[in-house]
């Protein structure tokens, strides 16, 4: 498995790596989602290889910006790769995509598009600091919703408060969709 560079703009970059054993393609973006974003070549690529590759994943860890046309292509685009495989699901989800699809729920596909982890932004009020944890799904399951975990700063020892209001950051959990690995 050789990662493949299908895009590299000034502003985003996607490696693509299809295993062929495990009938899986990984799908790596790191930059913005803009106009610039090539995602059709992405997305052509995706058709070419669909018979070789049964499962895709996105890694969305790295993605720091997206603007409207940016949001319009990749709705597009993930309109159109998701039904070339049996199933879809994200690696990682950065915290600016995230707020994204809370938002517009398509940006995550199909509702049965899995999520397996995400960046959670925690504060520390004695070292006014932010710091960003990833975190599965199931890390934030409680019995009646979702909640963080609880978490120590990593400079002064202090507990951290989650930097964001719980109900609105979680929504893409409430979403229908499976969690954890491979849905599970």
């Amino acid at each position: 498995m050789l990662p493949i560079t299908l895009s590299r703009t000034e502003r985003l970059k996607i490696l693509a790596n299809l295993d062929f054993e495990a009938k899986t393609l990984l799908l790596e973006l790191e930059g913005d989602l803009d106009e610039n974003s090539e995602l059709k070549k992405v997305s052509d690529y995706c058709v070419a290889v669909r018979k070789e590759a049964r499962s895709l994943t996105l890694d969305l860890g790295r993605i720091h910006y997206v603007n409207s046309p940016g949001i319009r292509a990749w709705i597009q685009f993930i309109s159109r790769i998701q039904a070339q495989f049996e199933s879809c699901s994200f690696r990682l989800l950065s915290e600016s995509f995230l707020h994204l699809a809370n938002q517009l729920p398509e940006m995550l596909g199909r509702p049965e598009n899995a999520v397996e982890s995400f960046e959670l932004p925690y504060y520390c009020s004695s070292c006014d600091s932010r710091v960003l944890v990833r975190l599965g799904c199931e890390d934030v399951r409680s019995g009646t919703g979702f909640e963080p975990p609880a978490r120590k700063c990593g400079t002064c020892g202090e507990p951290l408060l989650m930097d964001e209001i719980e109900q609105d950051y979680f929504r893409f959990l409430r979403r229908g969709a499976p969690t954890g690995p491979q849905g599970a």
